[in-house]
């Protein structure tokens, strides 16, 4: 499918988008204080880690855990049915804050994209509420997003949350930066 023209219009939640790597407390406190504080409704959507299937996941989520928000929820599928159901985006209709952890951002755009889960985080958003994300979590972020390549990028749909821009997660250190000037 072509990708689409980048003229969305923004966003007016906030968005809080990290390059990638593990971020240090003080950030994860921060992304929290923004989304409520102790008053925080947070969903972690951890689909696009190659580890989301399994409880190797949880070392991905436990940084959240220790810090004090009101609910915290896990949310993954890798189906687009599920994706669309109620029952599985009841979390995200009650959330203040949403965290993308990182992995492989093609993982995320084909389960959610074109979803109930993508309406919910544009509602999210037009409440004023928080997402953020990092490495693929960062990535998706840009109507126009780069799912690999190198050092051609290979381009595919993201949200769209920041027109005319593209994020390029760990742009020096994994040198990417002849794939983003291409």
């Amino acid at each position: 499918a072509p990708l689409p023209n980048d003229r969305a219009n923004p966003v007016s939640g906030t968005l809080f988008i990290s390059g990638g790597g593990r971020m240090p407390e003080s950030s994860m406190q921060r992304f929290v204080d923004f989304g409520g504080g102790e008053d925080c409704r947070l969903v972690i959507i951890t689909t696009a880690s190659e580890a989301a299937d399994t409880p190797d996941v949880d070392s991905r989520v436990a940084p959240f855990r220790s810090l004090r928000v009101a609910d915290l929820c896990v949310l993954h599928t890798r189906d687009r049915d599920v994706a669309n159901s109620h029952e599985f985006c009841m979390p995200l209709e009650n959330a203040s804050a949403v965290w993308f952890i990182g992995g492989h951002q093609s993982r995320w755009t084909e389960v959610y994209l074109d979803t109930r889960v993508e309406r919910c985080l544009r509602q999210l958003l037009d409440r004023g509420g928080l997402i953020g994300g990092t490495s693929a979590g960062a990535a998706i972020m840009s109507q126009v997003m780069i799912k690999g390549g190198k050092p051609e990028p290979e381009l595919e749909r993201g949200l769209g949350f920041i027109p005319g821009t593209v994020v390029a997660q760990h742009y020096l250190q994994r040198r990417r930066q002849d794939r983003l000037l291409t």
